[in-house]
């Protein structure tokens, strides 16, 4: 076998300890190799059962429309709020304009960068924590 270091955060380390004390497992690299061969196959198993994002027919109706929106110098390169094909709103970052539509009572309004390639923005999201019962 190979040693792979990591680091996790302390609440994981003090989950994973407790796991062994009940015995469930005789050490941290057990349970480690355990989730690791788990989470592989999952993995497998959704990437089988799903369709690519690409070949989602809802990501390309929304490409489509933030390219349509684009069109419009207007609104090209900038996040908009779109409700039944109309922009409602727009704003250079989306923060502002999430905040505003929340206001309106429009529903459902779809939010998007309309850009001419059609691109989807890339979102960085800190790690989540999971509240266990």
């Amino acid at each position: 076998m190979e040693t792979v270091a990591t680091k996790l955060p302390p609440k994981l380390v003090q989950e994973l300890d407790a796991l062994i004390r009940e015995g469930r497992f005789p050490n941290r690299s057990e349970v480690l190799r355990v989730a690791v061969r788990k989470f592989l196959e999952e993995g497998s198993k959704t990437a089988a059962r799903e369709p690519s994002v690409g070949s989602d027919p809802r990501v390309r109706r929304y490409k489509d429309l933030m390219r349509r929106v684009a069109s419009d110098p207007r609104y090209r390169n900038r996040w908009v709020a779109v409700f039944q094909d109309r922009v409602i709103e727009s704003d250079d970052a989306m923060d502002p304009l999430v905040k505003r539509v929340l206001d309106r009572s429009e529903t459902p309004v779809q939010i998007g960068y309309a850009n001419l390639e059609g691109k989807l923005p890339v979102a960085r999201v800190p790690g989540v924590r999971v509240r266990r019962p």
